[in-house]
């Protein structure tokens, strides 16, 4: 619409692949950069954005800000997303809640994990770190993290996993345990992927905006290309759980 070619980038979460783009970029003086980063945390991505600052490209962060450095940002609440999520499970009755995170250097996965112990500490919940496990972002690594959850002698009733693909990992693995999900064990996930409604029984789910999040994203950066409004700007958009099937009351026993 604004008459500019858009050309896309996948980092696969490497810092050395990021840096590598960047270098291109800054090279072939592209009129600005839409960049949602690896960590957000890291030193070098804070001096990669100086340095387009100062060449004159400006940079429009979304989905993951940089600590320590202000520049615009379209993003949600991650923190506030995951209290969300954890506290629907907590109204339900479930208190022992397994979280299925992914790396905690990644600063949008720390402020989930962040949302989730909250909700609990908000509930007078004890925070248990043996119902905390670590995944990679993929399917399997959900089923992985599933199978030590319901290895361990009190089980949780819930899980909650960072991202949908992790969650869908759990729903197979309770499945194929014997299971049901959610008569057994309740299951959300977030992102609200496409496959995310057609898994049987359909997941629950945290919902991003993410076609608001590119268009937002866009037209800042547009605006800052055009110099028609140079000032900085966080938007921070809302998020929506998404009740499904795969979420129920916890059952008394």
């Amino acid at each position: 619409e604004s008459g500019y070619m858009v050309v896309f980038c996948n980092s696969d979460e490497k810092l050395e692949k990021e840096a590598l783009y960047f270098q291109m970029f800054e090279d072939r003086w592209v009129d600005g950069i839409i960049i949602s980063g690896v960590t957000g945390k890291s030193r070098e991505e804070k001096e990669y954005i100086q340095g387009l600052h100062k060449k004159g490209i400006p940079a429009v962060l979304i989905d993951r800000e940089i600590e320590g450095y202000f520049t615009n940002i379209v993003m949600i609440d991650n923190e506030g997303a995951a209290f969300k999520a954890t506290e629907y499970c907590l109204d339900l009755g479930h208190k022992r809640i397994g979280f299925i995170s992914a790396p905690l250097d990644i600063k949008i996965l720390a402020d989930r994990f962040k949302g989730y112990r909250k909700a609990l500490e908000e509930k007078r919940i004890e925070f248990d770190k043996s119902l905390v496990i670590e995944g990679n972002q993929t399917i399997q690594s959900g089923r992985e993290a599933t199978k030590q959850f319901l290895n361990l002698d009190a089980p949780p009733t819930a899980i909650f996993a960072v991202n949908d693909l992790m969650a869908i990992g759990t729903l197979k693995e309770i499945q194929e345990r014997g299971l049901k999900v959610p008569e057994d064990i309740s299951v959300v996930g977030f992102d609200d992927i496409p496959l995310a409604s057609l898994v049987n029984p359909a997941l629950t789910t945290i919902a991003q905006p993410i076609y608001e999040m590119g268009r937002e994203a866009m037209s800042l950066l547009v605006k800052n290309i055009e110099k028609k409004d140079l000032t900085k700007s966080k938007i921070i958009l809302d998020t929506k759980l998404i009740v499904r099937e795969s979420t129920a009351p916890l059952k008394r026993r």
